[in-house]
């Protein structure tokens, strides 16, 4: 994308009302999103005019709605442009609204631990083992090493057998 492109999108992301840089913001840390789970952290009404105003898609899947970002530059802008205490906020009640219900599969365990492992909540050393474990399994071995290691920082000693196993299929061990 040209600078200028760039430029002009970020004026405009950044005219947003608040509650609706939220929708942006929210949806730039995590997509898809259930329609259910966003409108729990957003306002229903700022979802319908975020639509509106296309910079959210809603699309129907499997008898589901989900939302994202009708542009992928929405947000990266709003990425690079918010503080990482705003951020890690938003992340923090992502993962707690996802812990309300099961997670339907290993991406879904590894998204909210995460959201969890890069937010303001307190360490959840049982996710990232599990998110660990899921890593490795899904070849997302970078990942593993970052969740195996945040379970041993948390006191977790299965960690260190994940830790271990991860360097092996890394080639490191």
């Amino acid at each position: 994308v040209s600078p200028n492109i760039g430029d002009m999108v970020g004026r405009q992301l950044g005219r947003l009302t608040p509650e609706l840089a939220l929708v942006v913001d929210t949806l730039s840390q995590c997509e898809p999103l259930g329609l259910d789970v966003l409108c729990d952290l957003v306002g229903r009404h700022d979802l319908e005019v975020a639509e509106r105003m296309h910079l959210v898609t809603v699309g129907r899947s499997a008898g589901a709605l989900s939302v994202r970002l009708a542009h992928p530059l929405f947000g990266e802008i709003r990425r690079a442009n918010a503080g990482e205490m705003y951020l890690s906020s938003i992340r923090g009640r992502l993962a707690q609204r996802l812990a309300e219900d099961d997670d339907p599969d290993m991406q879904a365990t590894v998204r909210r631990g995460l959201l969890t492992l890069e937010s303001d909540l307190d360490p959840n050393p049982a996710l990232y083992l599990e998110s660990a474990r899921f890593a490795m399994t899904l070849l997302d071995l970078q990942l593993a090493e970052r969740f195996a290691s945040a379970a041993a920082k948390s006191g977790v000693a299965e960690a260190a057998s994940v830790q271990v196993m991860n360097m092996v299929l890394l080639g490191r061990g």
